[in-house]
């Protein structure tokens, strides 16, 4: 059995011998909305291990990270489309920008 609260799961398993509790950390996860410029930014600082991208800002997203930049190392994102990225340590390894210069970026960051 499952039980949610404060931050963790608590899995309880009946074995022959009893039940057995074991405490699991939930994954924390922040929800941002993020203005593209018209030049690379990078994400907020925030400790992660996947950040997913949502573009609704009505033009094409460019998506680079931040230590692997030039020519053909940045993917493009329509509008309405969604990326996830795995990092290794932080949000901030991603940067983005949009030819419009626009809000309508929607982030999710996983730790």
């Amino acid at each position: 059995m499952l039980f949610s609260a404060a931050g963790v799961n608590l899995l309880s398993c009946a074995t022959g011998a009893g039940v057995e509790s074991y405490i699991i950390p939930m994954a924390a996860s922040l929800l941002r909305s993020v203005t593209a410029t018209t030049s690379y930014v990078s994400l907020e600082s925030q400790r992660a291990e996947r950040v997913s991208i949502l573009n609704k800002t009505g033009a094409t997203l460019d998506i680079q990270m931040t230590n692997d930049t030039g020519s053909s190392k940045a993917i493009s994102l329509a509008d309405g489309l969604s990326v996830v990225i795995q990092v290794g340590a932080n949000a901030n390894e991603i940067q983005i920008k949009s030819a419009s210069g626009t809000s309508g970026v929607y982030v999710v960051i996983d730790s």
